[in-house]
């Protein structure tokens, strides 16, 4: 109910008001503590459900909401912006006390830090001990799922053929601007690049160039599915967290029903299918592990 209700607002209003409850908490920016580990991605892998069962651990405090977009399309709104965010640091200190010595730690989950190229230098600039959880979904569903996702906001009307047809029109246009000038939003290519958000050995290659493989997490949206206990589990060992799990792992993604056959063609699925290949080939050799979407 509360995931229908947010999407009928309008994404911009959900922005402004997202970005006003800042203001009240700007003056203590300086207060405020910083993330220690980020989900990073890929939209509609499973982030706001892994975003939502770290928020309630014990030892954990999320940013004031879940997609900031600092280091991507916001990192012109200046640090003290996005240390607003965050919990203030004398929540850690009362924790640490209550907790007998257990840190609180917190974190943000933005999925479009795996896509855009500018993101890894910039965070890895300002935190470069972080640690990134990259949940990677077999692309021909996520690039279907992605396709749903923007019919759910208004953001798209055409069938899914012709939105994959149109794509190459949106990158010649936007990935030039992207290169030539590293503020530049890029909204046009964060809605519709579908089958690009796929590309994950190439954009996993950018990070690996600024943060240590032991600093990043790659796992499969398919363990969440599957296996939710277990899949939690691995990642609060990778963090360092005390084991812990909640009292249910439901999913939280935006599910709304839309206009457009839950299933993808036959013919489009080939299509699709031998489009990823070479680059489901490339991740597996990059990492050194096999798929089970590939």
């Amino acid at each position: 109910m509360l995931s229908r209700l947010k999407a009928a607002v309008p994404f911009g209003v959900r922005r402004r008001i997202a970005h006003a409850r800042l203001t009240t908490r700007r003056p203590t920016a300086r207060l405020r503590m910083l993330p220690s580990f980020f989900i990073i991605g890929t939209q509609r892998g499973g982030t706001s459900s892994l975003f939502q069962y770290l928020a309630r651990h014990p030892d954990v405090a999320r940013s004031v909401r879940k997609e900031i977009e600092y280091f991507s399309t916001d990192y012109g709104r200046g640090w003290m912006w996005y240390r607003a965010h965050f919990p203030l640091k004398l929540r850690g200190f009362l924790h640490r006390i209550a907790g007998r010595g257990r840190e609180l730690v917190t974190f943000e989950a933005t999925p479009d830090y795996l896509l855009m190229p500018q993101v890894p230098a910039r965070m890895a600039s300002a935190l470069p001990d972080a640690k990134i959880i990259v949940v990677l979904r077999d692309p021909v569903e996520r690039t279907h799922s992605g396709f749903k996702h923007m019919m759910r906001y208004g953001l798209e009307d055409r069938t899914f053929a012709e939105a994959l047809d149109g794509e190459a029109g949106v990158l010649a246009g936007e990935l030039p601007k992207i290169d030539a000038d590293p503020n530049y939003p890029a909204v046009e290519f964060r809605r519709h690049a579908y089958t690009h958000r796929g590309h994950y050995a190439d954009q996993l290659a950018a990070w690996f160039e600024f943060f240590e493989r032991d600093q990043i997490l790659v796992m499969e949206s398919e363990e969440l599915f599957e296996d939710e206990a277990a899949a939690f589990a691995r990642v609060l060992e990778f963090l360092h967290l005390t084991p812990w799990a909640p009292d249910e792992f439901r999913n939280h993604s935006n599910l709304a029903p839309v206009k457009a056959p839950s299933k993808i063609e036959p013919e489009t699925r080939t299509r699709l299918e031998a489009y990823f290949e070479p680059h489901n080939q490339k991740l597996e050799a990059m990492l050194d592990r096999k798929f089970r979407w590939s």
